[in-house]
């Protein structure tokens, strides 16, 4: 009986050593100012791309572009739905030359933000002619912001690592939620349509979303604490 509580009572210090390591992690993590702007990134990121991509897009190729549900825009979503699997694979590549090459990580922020507004602005100002081209160039690129989790993680210990990419989570999904609820406030300016929302209304919610793209590129290279890759904690 006394080595069973004493089994006990090491357990529970145990796993109360555990959870204040947890929580000086986490507190560690907050007081990083470039882990807050690789973070806002991200959740800005997600919050005009998958927010779009996973709700948004079928409404518009319904309203906007006219396509019916049943064929053409479920033909439609399979082509943009390869963007996204097949932009990590082509993008990581190019970042590591472009690192190769003494870019600093940052960089590819606006950069991949630049390759996407075209794209995003023709969307937004209801171009339909190519449609599915422009939501899969709109998407592929928009996938280069997972990537910046590299960035974040490599300013901490090693063991640090699944605090850092959860707390980068937490971002991706209330930036997708943001974006998803915002733009239907949005739409829901409008008087519904006999098919669904005002076609003239996505300019105002697309734009908005274009607006956050365009605030998170400019945060990438401005403001206190620059990201740079010499800042690697795990060597």
């Amino acid at each position: 009986m006394f080595a069973l509580r004493r089994a006990r009572a090491s357990g529970h210090a145990a796993r109360r050593r555990r959870c204040a390591s947890c929580s000086r992690g986490l507190a560690q993590i907050g007081r990083d100012a470039a882990f807050w702007r690789v973070a806002l990134c991200v959740g800005a990121n997600q919050c005009a791309v998958l927010a779009l991509f996973t709700l948004w897009i079928t409404t518009w190729l319904r309203d906007v572009a006219g396509y019916d549900r049943a064929a053409r825009g479920a033909a439609a979503l399979g082509w943009v739905a390869l963007a996204p699997e097949r932009g990590l694979p082509l993008l990581r590549p190019a970042r590591r030359r472009a690192r190769g090459r003494g870019a600093r990580c940052c960089r590819s922020s606006p950069a991949a933000w630049r390759r996407r507004s075209p794209a995003s602005a023709l969307l937004t100002l209801g171009v339909t002619t190519g449609a599915v081209v422009l939501w899969m160039a709109c998407i592929f690129f928009g996938t280069g912001s997972t990537l910046s989790h590299s960035i974040a993680t490599r300013r901490f210990p090693i063991e640090m690592a699944g605090r850092v990419n959860t707390a980068l989570n937490t971002f991706t999904f209330m930036g997708v939620f943001i974006g998803q609820w915002a733009s239907g406030a949005i739409l829901g300016l409008w008087p519904p349509t006999a098919t669904g929302y005002e076609p003239a209304a996505y300019f105002y919610a697309f734009g908005a979303l274009w607006l956050v793209q365009a605030s998170r590129a400019r945060l990438a290279v401005v403001g206190p604490a620059p990201l740079r890759d010499a800042v690697d904690q795990r060597r």
